[in-house]
């Protein structure tokens, strides 16, 4: 017993020290049957105060960060103290909620432009 217990213990500093190494965290946007793929990126940045995470689209040029209360805003606009605020749990949790904010607002999109069938 006392040798599981061991491993466990070994397990979990082996994961703790895998996730410092981690830079980005990836939350698929769930699927609601409307096609595509779709992801919200969590992003850390290491500066003097710390390790500060952002939530953001992921784009590899013109970047934007999800901040809470206006939504999606280019980091050049708001700058990096505004866009890396969070800490990693911060960050991860408003990845999902921003993920399901994305799915609905693409199904609401879709539905806004199938066009209407007329009824025989």
């Amino acid at each position: 017993m006392t040798s599981h217990r061991h491993d466990d213990t070994a397990d979990v500093v082996a994961l703790r020290q895998q996730l410092a190494m981690a830079s980005e965290f990836r939350v698929p946007v769930p699927d609601t049957g409307v096609g595509g793929y779709a992801e919200v990126v969590v992003k850390r940045q290491l500066d003097g105060r710390g390790e500060r995470w952002a939530v953001t689209d992921g784009a590899f040029s013109g970047l934007r960060a999800w901040v809470e209360g206006e939504g999606w805003r280019y980091i050049s606009d708001v700058g990096r103290a505004v866009a890396y605020r969070h800490t990693r749990d911060e960050a991860l949790a408003m990845a999902h909620q921003v993920a399901e904010i994305e799915a609905a607002c693409y199904q609401a999109e879709v539905a806004a432009n199938r066009p209407e069938v007329d009824e025989p």
